[in-house]
């Protein structure tokens, strides 16, 4: 997964920021719209924060351990699915592209 530099979340645009953070591996600033994830950690743990952030931007009263669990399990399920989605997309895009000819 490419983290990208902003990302809109309910309505609100959040800066993407990589860097080294001192007390945790991510956190997000509600008052100035900026996700941080700290760079020194593996891609995996880069992407687990990245939608553990996103959860908290979705809902900023959800418990930490619902927020865990619901990061966990959708990175999960993106991490085993999404590629081979894509594939399919192109095999099926590709298929489309040679019928029509």
């Amino acid at each position: 997964m490419k983290i990208p530099s902003s990302i809109k979340i309910g309505g609100a645009t959040y800066q993407v920021i990589l860097q080294e953070l001192d007390d945790s591996s991510g956190k997000t600033d509600f008052s100035k719209s900026i996700i941080y994830l700290d760079n020194r950690q593996s891609k995996d743990q880069i992407e687990a924060t990245f939608i553990h952030e996103i959860f908290h931007c979705i809902n900023n009263q959800m418990s930490e351990e619902r927020v865990e669990f619901l990061a966990q399990a959708c990175y999960q399920i993106l991490k085993d699915n999404f590629n081979e989605g894509r594939r399919i997309f192109k095999k099926i895009t590709r298929i489309k592209r040679t019928t029509r000819r």
